[in-house]
């Protein structure tokens, strides 16, 4: 056989003597840890077989690692959490009573800036110090794909706390595809089923649970989370480093309108006003020079949720004429017109000006759209009222 023949032949056979050693590696078992292994090492994928544990190599993914942090001026224990004193109770008695191997599945309802990522950040800490594990804190977004989530679900470590904001922007083939995660600890991956590993803590945060399917509202002990009083707000104003008096603490605590964030939002104002005039603790001048610039009445509206409610005054429905000549006058539009009328942003209007309107009742919904109420006039308006 000539020098080129064998030339030829080699690759070809080189070619089959490489597949056959890929055909065998593929075929070799997976490979045995014993239950003693380290989880700094891999994380634990189990699938429970006759006579051990399998399992899975698999990388720690650290994008899904979140630290347990808390702002300077955030509670961390029960103690500095101040309000939600049933909900504080029940979560309490949960994280003292539920076995080690098994983790709490609680789902939190409340608006925007209630201080919900807070409370279940001092959950979080409570079981990582009682239980171990690990913390993580993401949102929909970024377990948008089926590939997203079965990272996430591969990355678990036992006694992990796993808090999903903003829950109900779950997609709902992700939804559905967490129930038997949430219920009954195990993950449909593409091998087939397989058991997470123990003691997982599910913890939802949303403003909408009509938004979520039924049957994944059903895992979880429901909690709603209520506005909180002026007395616990002037308790929080006064936990915070800056000196306040009682008088500033007050009026700012009844303009937030219940709302840890907008209460924070208005301090930090004022405490900047108080800094640049070179006082020592804020006063009520100080409050009511933070009121001016952030155009925040004494209703607890801004100058976006007044635009709401002038746009609604000065742009009426006018009926049909009557046989008297008179026309029927109802301050009513739709969503849609209202965004057309004042040019606020959706995402804005939905989630934060026509809640906090809703809640403080100046606008109704009823079979015409956005309405004014009664409240709206005598407050506002009292000049219709008059003609």
């Amino acid at each position: 056989m000539s020098e080129d023949q064998v030339m030829m032949l080699a690759g070809p056979i080189f070619l089959i003597v490489l597949l056959i050693f890929m055909w065998f590696r593929t075929k070799s078992p997976p490979p045995v840890r014993t239950e003693e292994a380290e989880l700094t090492e891999h994380n634990e994928a189990y699938s429970v077989g006759p006579l051990r544990v399998i399992i899975e190599e698999r990388k720690i993914d650290t994008q899904w690692v979140t630290d347990l942090f808390f702002a300077d001026d955030d509670p961390v224990d029960w103690n500095t959490y101040h309000g939600q004193e049933k909900i504080k109770e029940f979560v309490q008695l949960q994280i003292d009573v539920v076995p080690p191997k098994e983790g709490l599945k609680l789902m939190f309802i409340a608006p925007k800036g209630s201080g919900k990522t807070t409370l279940f950040r001092i959950i979080a800490k409570k079981l990582l110090d009682k239980r171990g594990g690990r913390y993580l804190e993401i949102t929909p977004a970024m377990v948008k794909t089926k590939e997203k989530l079965d990272d996430l679900m591969a990355n678990l470590c036992p006694g992990d706390v796993l808090c999903i904001d903003e829950i109900h922007m779950l997609n709902r083939n992700n939804a559905d595809t967490l129930l038997p995660a949430v219920e009954d600890n195990v993950f449909p991956f593409d091998a087939g089923m397989r058991a997470l590993p123990p003691a997982i803590t599910w913890i939802g945060a949303t403003t909408d649970i009509g938004l979520l399917p039924e049957a994944f509202q059903d895992r979880f002990q429901i909690l709603t989370l209520h506005t909180l009083p002026v007395d616990d707000l002037v308790k929080i104003l006064k936990d915070l480093p800056y000196p306040i008096t009682h008088d500033a603490a007050q009026e700012i605590a009844v303009r937030s309108i219940g709302s840890p964030r907008e209460l924070k939002r208005v301090y930090k104002t004022s405490r900047d006003v108080a800094t640049r005039d070179n006082h020592k603790t804020i006063d009520l001048v100080d409050a009511q020079e933070a009121f001016r610039l952030l155009e925040l009445d004494e209703n607890g509206l801004y100058y976006q949720d007044r635009k709401v409610l002038e746009a609604l005054y000065k742009n009426p429905k006018l009926y049909a004429p009557r046989a008297d000549g008179t026309r029927m006058v109802r301050y009513a539009h739709s969503e849609r017109a209202i965004r057309a009328l004042t040019g606020l942003d959706e995402n804005l209007y939905r989630d934060q000006i026509e809640p906090k309107l809703l809640r403080q009742g100046f606008i109704t919904i009823g079979t015409g759209g956005r309405e004014l109420t009664d409240k709206t006039f005598l407050v506002y308006f009292p000049q219709a009222l008059q003609t």
